[in-house]
């Protein structure tokens, strides 16, 4: 959705470091806007933006609805299978706090997993420190 800067209050998103999957569509898109309507800037607003992703991993497929940060930090995990979460957030660039979030939710449904965590109902987002590993889960079911 391409919306008037001065109609919306609407505040950009800090530097976030795209995986090329996403980086290759968004130049795309700007490249096909800026020819389309020249003299205007497109500002992008990753904290509304969200997409899909096709899960190659599992036995049954899924598509996953998803934030551009959820999206942004599942991607990484093309590059390798384990991660520790401040790699993460070194690697994405994404707000602690958000980051934290993020992995929150991901641990929650059991897309993500980390052997350091009991993810029960007392889980909470501070439980979740910068030098755990977190790993893709190895059977994953919605």
């Amino acid at each position: 959705m391409v919306l008037t800067y001065n109609s919306w209050p609407f505040s950009a998103s800090h530097n976030l470091v795209l995986p090329i999957e996403i980086k290759q569509t968004i130049d795309s898109f700007t490249n096909f806007y800026s020819h389309q309507h020249s003299g205007r800037k497109l500002m992008w607003l990753y904290q509304h933006s969200k997409g899909e992703l096709h899960t190659l991993f599992t036995k049954k497929k899924y598509i996953l609805q998803v934030s551009t940060y959820q999206m942004n930090v599942l991607l990484l995990f093309n590059k390798q299978t384990n991660w520790i979460v401040e790699k993460i957030q070194d690697e994405t660039q994404i707000q602690q706090e958000i980051l934290l979030q993020i992995l929150y939710s991901l641990l929650k449904i059991k897309l993500l997993i980390c052997d350091e965590i009991n993810v029960n109902e007392d889980f909470k987002e501070s439980d979740i420190q910068l030098n755990y590993h977190i790993k893709l889960a190895d059977q994953f079911n919605l």
